[in-house]
């Protein structure tokens, strides 16, 4: 939804955003972000052909999606699938402690990520 608020002052308890457009992000194309607060031994559940499931049962702050501009929290008893469109291009990321590993193919991040 995009919309503004209402002028500081003029905002009521039924009447303090004015929407403008309902936006419809199912189908965007999607960033998945989670973080957890101390290594995780089974960041991921399974790595099916060109997908990961993600165990997000230890994650910390950080467990949402982000579709168009959307931010869609996840729950930590979610198992998302992440599924490439392209799994021979792309860009896959790893962080830890300051340091970033960025992989292009999701074969070679499946991989990287057994090996974790």
């Amino acid at each position: 939804m995009r919309g503004f608020v209402q002028r500081f002052g003029a905002a009521t308890v039924t009447d303090d955003f004015n929407a403008i457009t309902l936006i419809d992000v199912t189908n965007a194309p999607a960033t998945l972000v989670v973080g957890w607060p101390s290594l995780e031994s089974a960041p991921f559940n399974s790595f099916p052909a060109g997908r990961l499931v993600v165990n997000l049962t230890n994650a910390g702050l950080l467990h949402d999606v982000f579709r168009g501009g959307v931010d869609t929290r996840l729950l930590t008893s979610d198992t998302p699938t992440v599924q490439a469109l392209n799994p021979g291009r792309g860009l896959f990321v790893i962080g830890i402690d300051g340091t970033v590993q960025v992989y292009t193919q999701l074969s070679a991040y499946q991989a990287r990520c057994r090996r974790t």
